[in-house]
């Protein structure tokens, strides 16, 4: 079976000329006319009891209208997503990534293997981060206990060198367990 899921946000941001009239304090509260979108697209293939897929997301980066932060829209890495910053809110801000992954399921345990590989869109040459990359190796083991409770382990390693974050200078990981319960 082939199959995809896909979403899109798009943000704009109008403040009715208030940072042309109170430029510091505009400034001061971050307040902007923006235009702002993400995109994301998983295409996958699933051959029981494998699903093996392709994920391609994209976060806008302009000057003028700043750039699209991933925040809780989209869920494709385990460290960057949301562990990591490159701007003064979490998550990726501007960036494009492209990851392969696959999983495979044999009864109640599930096991996955992904590889993510990021680059910032900001090519102004004011943007210090510009030639901002990364890249990042994710596993998860999974074992459900019924249709609606699993536990799962999963860690990620992100290789982050060019990837400029604020108050990073070495490797990111991250490993977590959870217990799901779906009501």
């Amino acid at each position: 079976m082939f199959g995809f899921e896909s979403e899109g946000v798009y943000n704009k941001t109008d403040v009715d000329g208030f940072d042309v009239e109170h430029p510091a304090l505009a400034d001061k509260a971050g307040l902007a006319d923006e235009k702002t979108y993400g995109l994301y697209a998983n295409l996958f293939v699933k051959v029981d009891p494998v699903k093996a897929g392709f994920v391609y997301a994209y976060g806008s980066a302009d000057e003028d209208d700043g750039s699209f932060n991933w925040g809780d829209d989209f869920d494709v890495l385990t460290v960057m997503d949301d562990y990591i910053a490159n701007t003064d809110d979490a998550g990726l801000t501007g960036y494009t990534v492209y990851k392969v992954y696959a999983d495979v399921t044999f009864g109640k345990i599930s096991a996955g293997l992904a590889f993510g590989y990021g680059k910032n869109n900001a090519d102004w040459s004011s943007n210090e981060t510009k030639d901002g990359k990364f890249t990042e190796y994710d596993a998860n083991v999974s074992y459900a206990f019924d249709a609606n409770t699993t536990y799962t382990i999963a860690g990620g390693l992100a290789k982050t060198k060019d990837f400029f974050a604020k108050d990073l200078d070495a490797d990111a990981y991250r490993i977590y367990h959870k217990m799901a319960v779906k009501f």
